[in-house]
Parts: structure tokens; C-alpha cells; sequence
């Protein structure tokens, strides 16, 4: 999700072994009992959010998506409740960067982790801010999405001032940079701000038509899209845009279900399956494309185009019972990352609809913790109603 995490989460390798994962797939396909699968998640997950793998180590900085993908992981399983949410929701909270005299609005939002000394109480540094404390735009994603899945009320959040930091982000071309101190600037951060606008119910402040006009600039001639015009078809890039447009409300108008644009784009999404899904034509499968690849086929509504059971078989070949996770491939070391993105996906195509909660897959969230937000949506519609 963020560029510091690359090396995670995009790393298709070079060489291919494909014959080799496919023999450690067939041998892995029994799936796991549930009573002892979702208690060995959860344990893993509960270790996620008190010390990160030590492979994962580096990315101290993006503790915040690190414990959206263990929470989001365990709201599949419906075990938040086993989580002290209050804590965690303080501690959320506790990274959102508020307005000041001092601080430009390009700042607001979320932070990645508590860094640079800034104080748990986020008023305390509402006069004297450090300069180079600024929010990023997947940490605004999932610092609402945690909330969301714990059940807060967003009641502490500053809408105004989040909504205008994510707008201040945004190019002249359409696209959205990840930070005012992290330049990076493609379909990752359009989905970023889209899916945090939803959360909040309010794309106002944002210039939807030249963002969808970057978006579909980045569709390719094989139907898929790439991270910026001109840029090589990829699952995580196509995912982003097919979500972003939906989440606007110009999924049909702007992909018509009888256009050449989307035939070719579901071809696309199709190719990408050998057992389990890949990013890009003639990488290895990939876990954490289940989601990618299988959440853009369910947002489309044609999640009945793959073949469920090598999905399914593949995913769960990447399970390490010793961890308790999901890895990138079969035998390989699990993290957070690939644990959250396999089930999710499987969550998303509705293919272990009894043991995990439902994936909505353009906001990313449960189905539980969306039903949230929509009540909150309309609660907050009443109430402007009645003033």
C-alpha cells in the first residue's frame, strides 16, 4: 500500500520456480481446521500489533497500516472483540495531526507512527508544530479504517482539516503526491484520498473529473492499469483504479459494461490466474493477488469468472502454521502484509462466506464495519437536517 512497503509487497520475482510452488501447492491444499486456523491468526495478528517481525522491522514508520492489516485480519474473523478497541482507538487518535496557526493545511491528517517526539495528546502541539511532521495519505486510510472496524463514531476526527490535507495533496493532473514530504505520486495515493473521502462522506473538497480523467489515462492497451500514464498494466495499480472509480460513482459511465474498455479489462483481470493470482503477465502467483486481482473481479461483479477451488487451494498452500500467517509463496516466512491480502481476497469473491466476514471490496473495509459507516453516514445526514 505505501511505497516503503515495495519490497513486501510488490516483489514479483524474476526467476521463476513455477513448477516447484505449484508441487509445494499440491501438497499443501488441505485446508486447515477453523477453530484452530482462526486461533493461530489471531495470535499472530495480536503479535503484529505489539512487535512487528523482525523482516518487517525497517517499516516502523507505517505502524499504523501494519495494525490496520492485523485488525483488518481479525475483523474477518470476528475477533476484535478479543482487542482492547478503546486503547487502540486512542492511540489512533493519538497520530492525527491537527490545524494550527503554525501548520500548513497540507500537513493534516494522520501519521504513520508516533515519531519525532510529538506528544499522545495531538492539541499539545497545536501551537508549536514540528516542521516536518506531516500527514501521508495511506495513513489517513487507515487510521479511519481502524476506527471504522473498532466502531468509533469519528466524533474526535477534524474533518474539515483531514479533508483539506488530503485535497491539498492533489496535482493539477489529477493524481494525489502520498505526503507533502513523500512526492511519490500515482494510482496508489488517488485511491488513498478516494477511499478516506468515502469514509468520511464528502469528495467536495477534492476535483473528482480530473481524476478520473488521470485514472483512465492510466488504463493500458491490454486493459488493465498502470501506476501512471504510460506505465506497465499491474493487479495493485488496477485495483486502485477500478475501486477509485467506483467509489466516485463513474465505475459505469466512465467503463460502460458493453465497452471495448471494459471487455478488455476483465480479460485482463482473467489472464492473471494460474492457481492463484499474479500481478503482471508470466510472474509466479502471488498471495497477496488474491485480493488485487480477486477484489477487482468482485467490484466488477464477475467474481464467478475464476476457478474457486485453485484459488482457494493456492491461498491456503501459503498458510504457515509454525508463524500463523500467510506468505508471499508456499514455505516462505509470513507477514502481516500477505496475511491480511490473501484472506481479504478470498473475503471479497464471498469464498469462505461461514468462516470469514465479507470484504466490501472498493472501500476495504468488512462489510460489518461499512454497515458502520453508512449508519454513521446517516446519522450525521439527520442531524444536519434538524439544525
Amino acid at each position: 500500500l505505501t511505497s516503503q512497503m515495495s519490497n513486501i509487497s510488490a516483489g514479483d520475482s524474476s526467476s521463476s520456480d513455477d513448477e516447484g510452488r505449484s508441487r509445494r501447492c499440491r501438497q499443501q491444499q488441505q485446508l486447515p481446521d477453523m477453530e484452530k486456523f482462526s486461533a493461530q491468526l489471531t495470535k499472530y495478528c495480536r503479535r503484529v500489533l505489539t512487535c512487528l517481525p523482525s523482516h518487517c522491522s525497517g517499516y516502523d514508520q507505517n505502524r499504523l497500516v501494519f495494525a490496520w492489516f492485523a485488525i483488518s485480519t481479525m475483523d474477518m474473523l470476528d475477533r476484535t472483540q478479543e482487542l482492547n478497541r478503546q486503547e487502540i482507538i486512542d492511540w489512533v487518535y493519538s497520530l492525527q495531526i491537527l490545524p494550527s496557526s503554525g501548520r500548513p493545511v497540507a500537513n493534516c491528517g494522520f501519521r504513520g507512527a508516533p515519531l519525532l517526539g510529538s506528544p499522545a495528546d495531538p492539541h499539545l502541539d497545536a501551537e508549536n508544530p514540528l516542521p516536518y511532521d506531516a500527514s501521508h495519505l495511506t495513513m489517513v486510510f487507515a487510521g479511519l479504517g481502524i476506527l471504522l472496524m473498532l466502531g468509533d463514531d469519528l466524533q474526535r476526527v477534524d474533518r474539515d482539516a483531514v479533508l483539506s490535507g488530503v485535497a491539498a495533496l492533489q496535482t493539477p493532473a489529477g493524481c494525489f503526491t502520498a505526503g507533502k514530504f513523500a512526492p511519490e505520486s500515482d494510482l496508489r495515493f488517488v485511491f488513498s484520498a478516494c477511499v478516506s473521502c468515502y469514509y468520511l462522506n464528502d469528495f467536495t473538497k477534492i476535483d473528482v473529473d480530473r481524476s478520473v480523467a488521470f485514472l483512465l489515462a492510466c488504463q493500458t492497451y491490454e486493459g488493465g492499469f498502470g501506476q501512471r500514464p504510460g506505465s506497465e498494466a499491474h493487479g495493485g495499480s488496477t485495483f486502485c483504479a477500478i475501486a477509485s472509480l467506483k467509489l466516485l460513482g463513474r465505475l459505469d459511465s466512465a467503463l460502460p459494461a458493453d465497452s471495448r474498455q471494459r471487455s478488455r479489462l476483465l480479460r485482463w483481470l482473467c489472464q492473471r490466474q494460474h492457481r492463484g493470482f499474479h500481478g503482471r503477465p508470466y510472474k509466479d502467483d502471488d498471495s497477496c493477488y488474491t485480493f488485487w486481482i480477486g477484489a477487482s473481479l468482485a467490484a466488477l461483479g464477475r467474481a464467478n469468472l475464476i476457478d474457486r477451488s485453485a484459488l482457494v487451494e493456492f491461498v491456503f498452500s501459503c498458510y504457515s502454521g509454525m508463524d500463523g500467517g500467510f506468505s508471499k509463496y508456499p514455505g516462505d516466512s509470513a507477514d502481516p502484509l500477505h496475511t491480511y491480502l490473501a484472506l481479504a481476497g478470498l473475503a471479497a469473491l464471498r469464498l469462505e462466506d461461514e468462516r470469514l466476514e465479507p470484504i466490501r471490496p472498493e472501500a476495504n473495509i468488512t462489510e460489518r464495519a461499512h454497515l458502520h459507516m453508512l449508519a454513521l453516514h446517516r446519522a450525521a445526514a439527520a442531524s444536519a437536517a434538524s439544525h
